[in-house]
């Protein structure tokens, strides 16, 4: 599902892997300033360790819904922990923002049993 979540945010961009995760050697490193003054805000998990790191989050995500006995009853802690969680692996070389979001959607849509509207 994460990978057609990411083919439908990308829209073809040429320039990103669509429905992949990261497979580069270099670190992911979210950053802003100008080049030459760039500072970096977050660096990522090497990409070889993304697959065991998102298998290890979706059964945490499927473990914490509300319906199992040990599930996270609170949708908005759970959609906090698991958009957290996700962008700290930062699967993708682009929109993990973005699935983020539609993660976070999820988790709330989980709780109350039909899609959110905004």
């Amino acid at each position: 599902m994460l990978f057609e979540w990411h083919k439908a945010i990308m829209l073809r961009d040429k320039f990103i892997q669509e429905g992949q995760w990261r497979s580069g050697i270099k670190p992911m490193q979210v950053i802003s300033g100008t080049l030459g003054k760039e500072k970096v805000h977050f660096e990522a998990l090497p990409s070889v360790s993304v697959p065991q790191e998102i298998k290890q989050f979706i059964q945490w995500f499927n473990a914490t819904n509300p319906k199992n006995k040990n599930g996270i009853s609170n949708p908005v802690i759970r959609a906090v922990l698991a958009h957290i969680y996700f962008e700290t692996i930062h699967p993708f070389e682009d929109g993990n923002g973005r699935v983020g979001l539609i993660i976070t959607e999820k988790v709330l849509s989980q709780n109350l049993r039909h899609p959110c509207i905004a």
